[in-house]
């Protein structure tokens, strides 16, 4: 997390490809298994982590170790 906000563009485009395509099978694994509701489409899916990638770019890294907790409640909770 501190690289990450002190370097966003540690994150190159095939880092960041990479780790999009693990976060899809997640989500589909997820959803096969009924833990994220099919009411959610991929596309919703990307849509949010990209804006999660790019808030995370404006945050300091107190912050974000402050709010982890909330923040991975959210993406283990809110695509039920």
């Amino acid at each position: 997390m501190t690289q990450y906000t002190n370097s966003p563009e540690l994150l190159d485009d095939d880092a960041l490809s990479l780790q999009k395509q693990i976060y899809l099978l997640l989500f589909q694994k997820g959803q096969a298994e009924g833990k994220i509701s099919s009411d959610y489409s991929q596309e919703d899916f990307l849509l949010i982590l990209s804006i999660f990638n790019s808030g995370m770019k404006g945050l300091s890294m107190n912050l974000l170790i402050e709010k982890a907790e909330i923040v991975s409640r959210f993406f283990l909770n809110g695509w039920k």
